[in-house]
């Protein structure tokens, strides 16, 4: 656990942080709270902390000095500062201090949460990664960038935070390209490298800016003309022929639509992101862009359910499963002008809906991935259709398998629990409610359901309440914002961050590209 302080002069403000967030499931351990800045500063010095969220203006010593004098101690301590809007005009020095994020007040709980993911991120590979220097604002930028495309950070804040970006707002159309190194000896401090090298290689780049994202992708954000923008996949391609010859290093890109405005930044990074899975497909050293992809696959896909697929799996019928996979092959064999590509792919999106699955209960090994790449091998060289679709019925009796053990394994108290979520998921319901509701300590509670479950009570209550908004979203023609309602977040803000956490897209992009199921 990574230490926190909390700083403000008012008390109810402390009490709401304390509250607004679920600071142990991130990692965190609220150590101290001060009401000053100089009462902070002795906690401080009797026992440090990672982390510091601090207000601005407070008596005895406000937040910009509380900083000086703890990064003259230690230079390392990562500070949030909380501010209103009246107060912005400090936005600048405190940048200059090294300081994470400055958020305006009324707290944004997205952002904030956002924030300490992305510093928890850091302090990880801190003693590997070195701190280039001169450089003083590259977190702090990468983390703006980073929640601008995430379409986590509004463009009002976005615009006051502008002087940061080195990236103009107001450019006509915008692409988002993702690219993803693959050579496993690579480690945190050879990935900082090679990212300074992409960067070297792209600083003539008209109105493109490079920056990584929490998993150490590198994203690409160009700006300009519908041209310019285009442009984008043959800038990509020349890269990723440099970094296969100089330094022999794998990767694979992903271009996504082009979009008009700031505003729509998100749509283009999510439909870049998407299909980085399909990796498996392409191969490295490739640039795929979603236009291309889209005019192949689109048609294809709108012929292959993959959703009902999904929905039969998780409910472990394998008769259903069974009929469902034959049904699926004997009508693709009577496609005229039907593709061994066409079949190959759609076996491997439905071993992706088998995979994600696996991995969203927790069900895989370690070696879960490279199970994935040697069934997808498997497959392409499989020399008959009946080949394929056994192997994904095995499979798919393989899961459910693991899905009925380790449902046999519940307890009858978290039994009870997963079955009441299931069924009121809609309704306000946490670890303290369900403590009333079967007379049980709700810490004690929250324990044993990760111990059974394998993941914490607010992730399978996401989770629940995610798959339904899908099936809405997919199936129905109700507004976004009575969905959140309909599946029980009051905010609707949340829910679209939950909902993108939980899928890699939004729900409108999800909405949107029906026909497009992995």
């Amino acid at each position: 656990m990574y230490k926190v302080m909390l700083v403000d002069d008012e008390a109810l403000i402390l009490n709401g942080l304390k509250a607004l967030i679920e600071w142990e499931e991130l990692g965190l351990s609220i150590e101290y709270t001060a009401l000053n800045g100089e009462e902070a500063l002795q906690k401080f010095k009797e026992n440090p902390v990672e982390i510091i969220v601090t207000d601005i203006t407070m008596p005895k010593m406000n937040g910009l000095e509380l900083i000086k004098k703890i990064k003259e101690i230690n230079s390392s301590t990562k500070f949030i500062i909380l501010s209103g809007y009246d107060e912005f005009s400090y936005a600048k020095q405190a940048i200059a201090l090294g300081i994470e994020n400055y958020i305006l007040k009324p707290i944004n709980e997205e952002e904030l949460e956002a924030t300490l993911e992305n510093i928890i991120n850091k302090l990880k590979v801190s003693t590997e990664v070195p701190v280039l220097e001169g450089k003083k604002l590259e977190i702090l930028r990468e983390n703006i960038l980073y929640r601008w495309v995430i379409n986590s950070i509004s463009i009002n804040e976005l615009e006051e935070r502008d002087f940061i970006l080195g990236l103009s707002l107001n450019l006509n159309f915008y692409t988002a390209a993702v690219l993803k190194l693959y050579n496993e000896m690579l480690q945190p401090g050879d990935i900082y490298s090679v990212y300074s090298y992409i960067k070297s290689e792209t600083e003539e780049w008209k109105s493109c800016t490079v920056f990584r994202d929490l998993h150490n992708n590198i994203i690409f954000l160009k700006g300009g003309s519908l041209e310019e923008c285009n442009y984008l996949k043959e800038q990509m391609e020349a890269l990723v022929d440099k970094l296969m010859r100089e330094k022999q290093i794998n990767s694979f890109v992903t271009v996504g639509s082009t979009e008009r405005g700031s505003k729509n930044v998100s749509i283009s990074y999510d439909s870049a992101a998407i299909l980085q899975d399909y990796v498996l497909i392409y191969g490295y050293n490739k640039v795929v862009t979603y236009s291309e992809y889209n005019k192949k696959y689109q048609s294809d896909n709108a012929k292959v359910d993959i959703e009902e697929f999904n929905k039969l799996v998780l409910s472990k019928d394998i008769n259903a499963i069974e009929v469902y996979i034959d049904n699926i092959f004997n009508t693709i064999c009577s496609y005229e002008n039907v593709t061994p590509d066409f079949i190959q792919n759609t076996a491997i999106r439905m071993l992706n809906v088998l995979n994600r699955i696996n991995r969203e209960l927790k069900l895989s090994d370690e070696n879960g991935e490279e199970d994935l790449k040697k069934l997808i091998l498997y497959i392409f060289n499989s020399r008959s259709t009946d080949e394929i679709k056994n192997k994904i019925i095995e499979k798919s009796i393989e899961l459910i398998s693991k899905m009925q053990i380790t449902s046999n394994k519940l307890s009858p108290i978290i039994q009870q629990v997963v079955s009441y979520v299931k069924n009121n998921y809609s309704e306000e319901i946490s670890l303290k409610t369900l403590g009333f509701k079967y007379n049980i300590n709700p810490s004690y509670l929250g324990q044993i359901f990760n111990k059974e479950v394998g993941e914490p009570f607010s992730e399978f209550l996401n989770r629940i309440r995610n798959e339904k908004a899908k099936d809405l979203l997919l199936n129905t023609n109700m507004k976004i914002n009575d969905i959140a309602d309909e599946i029980g977040y009051i905010d609707a803000s949340y829910f679209y961050r939950k909902f993108k956490e939980h899928f890699g897209v939004s729900p409108n992009t999800m909405r949107s590209s029906k026909n497009y199921q992995l």
